[in-house]
């Protein structure tokens, strides 16, 4: 089932045998790059998870991944900043 989400870009829910547990995934994908994925897992019959639940997963997993993406974006510039200040420090001494 992750697989197919990791593949196919698309939010996947699965019912257990006899109902007994479901299943929801979801990709993390942010200016087209796929991130990675939320997998969700419920306990029990009591508590399935549904097609809403589902939408709701892939609307939390689209701000995530946008989240996660502009933070290693910032990380990726905090390193050529650092980078380019020691660069500029051997130059000048």
């Amino acid at each position: 089932m992750l697989e197919r989400v990791l593949r196919d870009l698309v939010g996947v829910m699965t019912t257990g045998p006899s109902g007994a547990s479901t299943v929801l995934a979801a990709p993390l994908v942010a200016f087209d790059k796929l991130l990675g994925a939320i997998y969700l897992e419920s306990d029990g019959p009591d508590q399935p998870y549904d097609e809403g639940r589902l939408r709701l997963l892939m609307s939390i997993a689209s701000v995530a991944a946008t989240a996660l993406a502009h933070e290693q974006h910032a990380e990726a510039l905090a390193d050529e900043n650092g980078r380019l200040r020691r660069s500029s420090i051997s130059i000048t001494t």
